[in-house]
């Protein structure tokens, strides 16, 4: 359009510009001989006035014959030949009326050649003029000279005519000039235009081709929009299950065949192609066929656009999406659901949990439940049986669970062995309890998997909805935080969610993420408490306790986070950084030239269990430059028991070094003494729990008295953990116990308090030495006697009364 426009705009500039006439052609040439005819009129005059008229004539004769025939040879014009001749021999004549060839005279005649060109150049005659006029203004012959007038009339008339005809020339030649310049302008129009054309047929084509092409397998449709009648291919029609004949042919014959629900979303989407918005017009709808039920189709076209942007014509296809709408089904399904089991997955889940919260705050009298549950022993199944009947185990819970809910319940696996389910209509917890057992109840039955009869117990949380809760997430994690708590404190039991919950697992969390950079911000300390020889109640060693300071100031148990560190894998950083700032210490303290003793170090099991820990305590020791005999390392029964199968070599390792082994919390671990036989330990370390019955109860004394026993008799050093009172301290030293440690003697201390007590040598049981020995020495010189007898008789009366009821 815009081409076109332009096209007609410089046409008509074209028309308005005047055509150079014939008349006006004729009149520059009428010109040019009225000029040759005036100077050779005027030259046959001056000839007449002349001598030596012999030589004038031949030299005219000769300019002439010259000038002819390089006129003609330019123009192969011969009458303008002729009256370039005539004007060249009247110039010339000019010139030599006077008898001083003087400097303008010689200009004129160098300008001779430059006349002969004026018939056919207006500049020519320009320059010719320009060399009479010089001629001109030469100093003028005598005025009494009879020719005189003739000599000024003649010239004056020459300008004039050359004049006229330069400006004529000069005029047509610029209007000339722009309308070649506009004729090539319409010209490139022209062709722009035509490729334009070219390029909307060769796109029409290529549509056509494409739709053909599709028209194998898809129907075609055909829009004329000017005529505003459709055509319809016979598979279009066929696809429907209609005959051809039966599809007519206005648009209406396919809108009314699309659903009512698409027909809206449909025609804007029409519309939007039809008015440019979009570049191709494509739609899924659902459309009737012949037997009244709808099937989807996927609707595709492109316009065809005339003069000025208006559409005129719509090519299209209809493609049949049965099949695509099964898989796209399936897909939906598979993303939906879990592939093993078939129950519903977490998004769907979460999805349905939207639903309950959305209908909870409209429904302020409807409530529902939460229940995440996790199976008990699963871990045993895989690691015993494999991963196949694993996997089979958990396809017959999910059947299980879906066999025995409501209808309007919703079961589902979020992964590994964890299933939820979505209770409805609950609004108490004794409601969602009795749900919970029943369910309990349903898993606890055996289940046959291959030629296994496998029972599995099942942890339970269960969350509530409540008023204050808008996020499907949110409930989700409550009833999972209810579960941890639920199979943290014993496999198998029930667990509703409180907010304490809540914050117990939020300060875990924030645990979790602190504990990461302790080390690197430098809140990890070490405090020591002493261990004290029985012999002489000095100092000779002391135990390196780990102790967690928070950037806030809070002080953090060690109970509550080193079971995180092992959690998380940190327990190996954590026990190599407190190895190397205990040997650095003690290493410290001797290097002041104190009294050298041992510091003990406690052990995890993976830091026993890595093949590269002994390297790594080699490298400590040397670093830090201390000797091996001064190090003690620690190890509690049950660990040392969890990874008996690696620990040998490690433990003989440490033992080639000269280090010292340490059995920590002996007596509350496996009962078996094997490893006693088979590994070299140092120290026996007697639990707390049975140093502080050890006054109260026979049974505690007789076991702490029977470790003692034991550790003399092989040859080890037994050390009792948590001794409080005089009490307990008297019976240990009865018994023989070589070392206490607990707060009857110091609490745990800073690096620079034990220092302190090293360096004045401090005995920590002299406050009780001096105001209880003393008392009990004046009531009976044979104090320690007495209490040995007295023990001896209460584990006799335990061995009696243990004859008739286990000793627990």
């Amino acid at each position: 359009m815009e081409l076109t426009q332009k096209k007609a705009e410089t046409s008509a500039t074209i028309g308005r510009l005047p055509a150079p006439r014939p008349e006006a052609q004729r009149l520059q040439r009428q010109l040019a001989r009225v000029l040759a005819g005036l100077l050779a009129a005027y030259a046959v005059g001056l000839l007449a006035l002349s001598a030596p008229a012999l030589v004038q004539y031949s030299i005219l004769a000769a300019v002439a014959a010259l000038t002819a025939g390089w006129i003609f040879w330019k123009s192969h014009d011969l009458s303008d030949s002729v009256f370039g001749a005539l004007q060249a021999n009247a110039v010339l004549a000019l010139f030599l009326t006077d008898y001083h060839l003087d400097a303008t005279a010689a200009t004129g005649l160098i300008c001779l050649a430059a006349a002969t060109f004026g018939v056919s150049s207006p500049w020519m005659l320009a320059l010719s003029s320009t060399a009479v006029a010089g001629w001109l203004i030469r100093p003028p012959l005598s005025a009494e000279a009879p020719h005189a007038a003739i000599l000024w009339l003649g010239p004056g008339i020459t300008l004039a005519a050359l004049g006229v005809h330069w400006v004529i020339a000069v005029k047509w030649q610029r209007l000339d000039l722009e309308r070649r310049q506009l004729t090539e302008e319409v010209s490139r129009l022209q062709a722009e235009l035509e490729d334009t054309h070219q390029a909307r047929l060769l796109r029409a084509s290529e549509a056509t081709r494409v739709l053909e092409k599709r028209g194998e397998t898809e129907g075609l449709w055909d829009w004329d929009l000017r005529q505003d009648r459709m055509a319809f291919s016979p598979r279009w029609a066929k696809m429907l299950g209609y005959a051809h004949e039966e599809i007519g042919d206005s648009p209406e014959s396919w809108f009314n065949l699309i659903h009512p629900h698409d027909l809206g979303r449909t025609l804007d989407r029409l519309t939007d192609h039809l008015e440019g918005r979009e570049p191709t017009f494509e739609a899924e709808h659902r459309i009737r066929s012949r037997d009244g039920g709808y099937c989807w189709v996927l609707n595709r076209g492109q316009a065809l656009f005339g003069e000025g942007g208006k559409p005129e014509r719509i090519l299209g296809s209809q493609m049949h999406l049965g099949r695509l709408k099964s898989f796209e089904s399936k897909l939906l399904h598979d993303a939906t659901h879990d592939k093993l089991t078939g129950l519903p997955n977490r998004h769907y889940l979460l999805a349905r949990l939207r639903e309950e919260i959305s209908r909870c705050h409209r429904n302020p009298n409807y409530g529902f439940a939460v229940m995440f549950m996790d199976l008990d022993g699963f871990k045993d199944i895989n690691d015993s049986l494999g991963h196949i009947a694993g996997d089979r185990m958990l396809s017959l819970v999910g059947r299980r669970l879906s066999d025995a809910k409501r209808p309007e319940d919703t079961v589902a696996r979020m992964g590994g062995d964890e299933f939820v389910v979505i209770v409805r209509n609950v609004l108490d917890e004794a409601e969602a309890l009795v749900h919970a057992g029943r369910i309990q109840e349903v898993l606890g039955q055996p289940f046959q998997v291959g030629e296994q009869e496998l029972v599995t117990g099942t942890s339970i949380g269960i969350a509530l909805s409540a008023s204050n809760l808008h996020r499907a997430e949110d409930l989700l994690r409550n009833a999972d935080i209810a579960m941890y708590h639920a199979k943290s404190t014993h496999k198998g039991q029930i667990q509703l969610f409180d907010e304490e919950m809540h914050v117990r697992t939020r300060r875990l969390w924030s645990l979790q993420n602190d504990l990461r950079g302790a080390i690197e911000r430098d809140e990890l300390k070490l405090l020591y408490q002493p261990f004290i020889s029985l012999d002489n109640n000095r100092i000779c060693g002391a135990e390196a306790l780990i102790r967690w300071e928070r950037s806030d100031g809070e002080l953090v148990s060690p109970s509550e986070f080193i079971p995180l560190a092992e959690e998380q894998g940190l327990i190996g950083a954590i026990g190599e950084w407190a190895l190397r700032r205990a040997c650095e210490q003690n290493k410290a303290w001797q290097d002041e030239g104190l009294r050298p003793i041992k510091i003990s170090v406690n052990l995890s099991t993976k830091q026993l269990s890595n093949h590269e820990f002994a390297s790594t305590v080699r490298r400590t020791l040397t670093e830090s430059g201390l000797d091996p005999r001064w190090l003690q390392l620690e190890l509690t029964e049950s660990a040392l028991m969890g990874s008996l199968d690696a620990t040998p070599a490690s433990l003989y390792s440490l033992f080639c070094m000269d280090i010292q082994l340490a059995i920590d919390d002996f007596g509350t671990g496996y009962s078996s003494l094997g490893y006693l036989r088979r590994l070299k330990f140092d120290t026996l370390k007697i639990d707390k729990s049975f140093v502080e019955d050890i006054a109260s109860d026979r049974r505690a004394a007789a076991l702490a008295r029977s470790i003692i026993s034991m550790a003399h008799s092989l040859r080890m050093t037994s050390l009792a953990e948590g001794v409080e009172t005089p009490e307990q301290l008297e019976l240990l030293r009865a018994y023989g116990c070589g070392t206490i440690q607990g707060y009857l003697a110091s609490r745990p201390l800073t690096a620079e308090a034990l220092a302190a007590l090293l360096r004045d040598d401090v005995n920590l049981l002299a406050d009780y030495e001096a105001s209880e020995r003393p008392s009990k020495r004046g009531s009976s010189a044979t104090n320690e006697q007495d209490l040995v007898r007295r023990f001896a008789d209460l584990e006799r009366e335990a061995f009696e009364e243990g004859a008739r009821q286990p000793m627990l």
